[in-house]
């Protein structure tokens, strides 16, 4: 007799028909094994092995692997990711369902504009005339040709161009500015859980170019930018839409726009309005999405938006803010795009600011959303914006992410997934716990008439206890050298959440983000960093209150939800957004000659560190290939 399981949740129901029966059987089990012995040997088995379990089912053992794994869902290929002022390579990202090649892709939109022309070219040998209906193969090629997204298009056309003409050039284009780069675009990639590539779309260009006939690279670029029908815009500016808006001459068939609606109202009313540029009203249709709406993209993805906060917007002199009159912020946006052959996720943001600037929720709703998705492991990447190191104010912030506003979202994301996770396993443990007492029923009454006395079964709690599981104090400490590694754990181990309102942090000093010359610094104990330390605060953020020592450390208000700092996270051995991906976009080009790329994953590190999320940080280069 077993006990019934709703379907789809992996809970046991202990109260249905059989339950008293099998809490019987149990306790004669269990009296027998301890009938020389005053201990209970208990060794109840209420769950099925994980080899039963449906592979479908939600296994509540969140520490047996890395989590979330990389599903291989998603080809990203980065046209364009500086958040400017420089143009050219401005955001814009290209993607694909990984079981979609793009000679493939080329090839089959090619033979299908041509007709079947260039098939009876191909196929020298055969001469059947049957060959020109339409096998299921070729239906399933001509349809795989509509597989294609561009999320934002501050870039498109020149960038193509390039990456066909000298793809190494234009991977280096961002790093070259700076005397201080590091040397390759691999020290700038955490491939613990993905793969990154340089190379697919330039693989394509030659072999393709010879098939179909075009002898230059913008003839090719043309014909990829035309494979696009789908473009996913997260707001209206024009380093996210330039390409739109100036490419538009060499789209030949009518092309997909959504965004919400006031990304959408702006793009008509002042792109294009036949002043700033023509109207071009067979060139797009126009898709308007709510916050939360759920649309398909294409046969292969469909996108969820969610609205998110980028600034707050001055007023003019006529006394109008902007569109956005109600709450004056600038609204852009977020896609959840979902993979529909496997099931997969993809989280992409466009411009964004923390929800300790904002004080609004906006964030929060997007990381309650998604916390399913990541302890499930349907989520494996992210890939948002960190437009400039840690600043002194949020004065010139102008609706951006700095590493720590962006730390703090992780660590808002991850107390969402820890609340995830505490929902059900407390649904699990109940579950057990119900059985148990009707177990302890059954024993009671068996052992009554044996005068036994048993001990109390132990109680269900392994899995649960297996994940919140406490890191050793070595191993919460990771040091970046021997000096470094004694004062952090002194400080960490006396002074971490003493105050539940009050909360260090060691981070990277971003008014002194200074990379200086190999030549001068030569002490192994800076560990390759020379940026100055001092502490700073994430909720009260900063403070004029500037520290000489070193290693000195602030107290501070932590800010909105104090509770997202307590060491019963930090110091947690498994983490939920461990092997998590997060590609980093939109980092504002410097005139100073120092790489601000270098510094912004510096800062993440160290932080992320700090904190144990165990994210795995990336800086987006134009002309790499994500797996994701």
């Amino acid at each position: 007799m077993e006990m019934e399981m709703e379907k789809g949740t992996g809970i046991y129901h202990p109260h249905s028909q059989d339950s008293l029966c099998r809490a019987l059987l149990l306790a004669l089990f269990a009296t027998a094994s301890t009938k020389d012995s005053q201990q209970s040997l208990f060794p109840l088995k209420a769950l099925p092995s994980e080899s039963s379990r449906d592979s479908t089912q939600h296994s509540h053992d969140y520490n047996s692997s890395l989590m979330p794994n990389n599903s291989g869902s998603f080809h990203l290929t980065i046209l364009g990711c500086s958040g400017g002022p420089i143009t050219g390579t401005t955001c814009s990202f290209l993607l694909k369902p990984a079981s979609q090649d793009y000679s493939d892709l080329l090839l089959n939109y090619h033979n299908t504009k041509q007709g079947q022309r260039n098939n009876a070219t191909t196929n020298t040998t055969s001469t059947n005339p049957t060959t020109t209906s339409s096998s299921p193969d070729e239906k399933t090629r001509n349809l795989s040709k509509d597989c294609l997204v561009l999320i934002d298009a501050g870039s498109l056309l020149n960038s193509l161009v390039q990456m066909f003409t000298d793809n190494s050039t234009f991977v280096n284009s961002l790093l070259s500015m700076y005397q201080d780069s590091l040397k390759s675009w691999t020290q700038y990639t955490n491939e613990t859980n993905m793969s990154v590539s340089s190379s697919p779309l330039v693989s394509t260009a030659s072999p393709v170019m010879t098939a179909v006939g075009f002898p230059t690279p913008l003839q090719l670029a043309s014909q990829f930018a035309n494979m696009i029908n789908s473009f996913l815009i997260t707001h209206s500016h024009l380093d996210h839409t330039a390409s739109l808006v100036i490419n538009s001459p060499v789209f030949q068939t009518v092309k997909t726009i959504f965004g919400l609606g006031s990304t959408l109202k702006a793009l008509k009313a002042h792109s294009f309005n036949n002043s700033t540029w023509p109207e071009l009203p067979s060139f797009f249709k126009y898709s308007q999405l709510n916050s939360g709406d759920i649309s398909k993209i294409n046969p292969f993805f469909e996108c969820q938006i969610y609205q998110v906060s980028h600034g707050e917007l001055e007023k003019t002199e006529s006394g109008n803010s902007s569109l956005n009159e109600v709450n004056e912020r600038y609204e852009s946006s977020g896609f959840l795009i979902k993979n529909l052959e496997t099931e997969k996720y993809l989280l992409i943001f466009g411009d964004i600011e923390s929800d300790s600037v904002s004080k609004l929720d906006y964030n929060l709703k997007i990381w309650r959303s998604v916390s399913d998705l990541l302890v499930h492991d349907q989520l494996n990447s992210i890939v948002i914006e960190c437009s400039s190191v840690d600043q002194e104010t949020t004065e010139h912030l102008f609706g951006h992410m700095t590493p720590s506003f962006l730390i703090y979202e992780f660590l808002t994301l991850r107390k969402c997934c820890f609340k995830k996770i505490h929902q059900e396993e407390s649904e699990f443990i109940a579950s057990e716990a119900s059985l148990q007492r009707d177990i302890n029923v059954a024993i009671s009454a068996v052992q009554e008439t044996s005068s036994s006395s048993p001990q109390s079964p132990t109680p269900f709690y392994s899995k649960i206890n297996s994940f919140f599981r406490f890191r050793t104090p070595s191993h919460s400490n990771a040091s970046h050298n021997s000096h470094d590694s004694h004062n952090n754990k002194n400080n960490d181990s006396h002074n971490q959440l003493n105050d539940k309102n009050s909360r260090n942090i060691n981070v990277y000093d971003g008014s002194l983000a200074r990379r200086r010359s190999t030549t001068t610094n030569t002490n192994t104990n800076n560990n390759a960093s020379t940026y100055k330390r001092r502490s700073i605060s994430l909720g009260n953020y900063y403070n004029n209150h500037k520290h000489n020592s070193k290693h000195h450390h602030q107290q501070f208000n932590i800010g909105p939800d104090e509770n997202i700092y307590s060491d019963k996270f930090t110091q947690l051995e498994s983490q939920p957004l461990k092997g998590l991906n997060v590609i980093i976009i939109h980092v504002k080009e410097t005139f100073d000659g120092h790489d601000p790329r270098q510094g912004i994953l510096e800062q993440l590190n160290v932080l992320n560190q700090r904190y144990n999320l165990q994210v795995n940080f990336s800086i987006g280069l134009p002309g790499l290939t994500y797996q994701l």
